[in-house]
């Protein structure tokens, strides 16, 4: 019999998030298996592990608690590493973390610290980091060249804000999940729409992650009901539905932790 395309020890233990890679591949991130792996989409082969599955630690290999990551270009992914208080770049050739924003393992507020730090997405080809520092409330935007915040902005009425999805009009898509709402702002930092009650007068329970799509409607896994939902955010109309209790539904009820949308052509 054929070896299995992933070592034995290196199965996830719960896969949290996916991200769609420029090569086609995928990005998973296992927060409680403490890894993130790249995987052939087409032979399932692992490619690539940074983390030792089910082991915490913070020297050279070792995660706690991973969010999203991405990767950049052919060589190097980006990780925020929650727990540890820090988001590094690391270099898969090498396995070295070649860049990195907060202190390992100290929580702080002030230039170059994270507090609670959840999630961390590239804009401008990686370039630049965009931060979510949930315990501070507050997205912040960092030049990868030289660690300046750029932009920063704070929502002092936020409960968890995690998720950011950067659009095409330079906007930007977020979720608080205990507040049951997904809103766009811009950089202005105005709140440009919410969405917390729908048309049909249900109300959005715990989004997980949240995306814009080309004809202007916004994507949702709606984890609270098991489902993943397309809404106009003008209408607050359900458009289309995934999940449990929809005509589109999988064998079994799932938890919808996140999206990835691939605009490969196929």
């Amino acid at each position: 019999m054929a070896s299995p395309p992933i070592p034995l020890r290196s199965y996830s233990v719960h896969i949290e998030y996916v991200t769609a890679a420029p090569n086609g591949n995928l990005i998973i991130a296992d927060g409680e298996g403490m890894m993130v792996q790249e995987l052939d989409r087409k032979t399932h082969a692992l490619v690539w592990q940074y983390g030792v599955r089910g082991v915490q630690g913070h020297g050279k290999g070792y995660l706690h608690q991973p969010d999203k990551a991405f990767k950049l270009n052919d060589h190097e992914v980006l990780i925020n590493d929650g727990n540890n208080r820090r988001v590094i770049v690391v270099d898969q050739r090498t396995n070295d973390v070649v860049w990195q924003y907060g202190k390992t393992l100290t929580m702080g507020t002030g230039p170059g610290l994270l507090r609670g730090n959840t999630h961390a997405i590239p804009l401008e080809n990686g370039q630049q980091i965009l931060i979510t520092d949930t315990l501070e409330k507050k997205l912040i935007l960092v030049d990868r060249a030289t660690q300046e915040i750029l932009w920063e902005w704070t929502k002092p009425d936020a409960k968890w804000l995690q998720h950011v999805f950067p659009t095409v009009e330079s906007t930007f898509v977020l979720e608080d999940r205990q507040k049951n709402e997904v809103f766009e702002i811009n950089h202005r930092g105005e709140i440009l729409w919410t969405l917390h009650e729908l048309a049909d007068g249900s109300r959005l329970q715990y989004p997980a992650d949240a995306a814009k799509l080309g004809n202007g409607n916004v994507l949702i896994a709606e984890a609270g009901r098991n489902r993943i939902i397309e809404v106009n955010p003008r209408t607050r109309e359900i458009v289309w539905q995934y999940g449990a209790g929809t005509p589109r539904q999988g064998a079994s009820a799932g938890f919808p932790s996140s999206l990835a949308l691939d605009h490969r052509e196929s």
